[in-house]
């Protein structure tokens, strides 16, 4: 059946989740762009988790690169830390954070 937009954005918070979660990255903060290799990272992760979630190959491979370049061109290299730390530690982002982990994730949702 259709996802729901609810459905939809709870597995795009898992795929950036997964994504987040794949990294080891330091805690340096600073308002540098993320490097290259993390934002690789974060394609492989969030294609592996979305195929996890029985989404068609093609459909990953879309949405993922979408993650990736959304990511890349909202976040900086510290507000990506922010949100892999708080992914890690399961503790909520600071509300300006999610509202732009919120829209890649509008953006950027798989199709069924």
């Amino acid at each position: 059946g259709r996802l729901t937009g609810m459905q939809v954005r709870r597995r795009m918070a898992r795929l950036l989740g997964a994504a987040a979660l794949a990294m080891s990255i330091g805690t340096t903060a600073s308002a540098d762009p993320i490097p290259q290799d993390w934002l690789n990272n974060i394609h492989t992760g969030c294609v592996n988790a979305c195929k996890q979630q029985q989404f068609s190959a093609p459909s990953c491979e879309t949405a993922c690169t979408c993650v990736e370049q959304q990511t890349a061109a909202q976040l900086d290299k510290s507000e990506f830390q922010a949100m892999n730390a708080a992914e890690t530690n399961r503790q909520p982002m600071p509300p300006a954070l999610q509202s732009k982990v919120e829209a890649i994730q509008d953006r950027c949702a798989p199709a069924q």
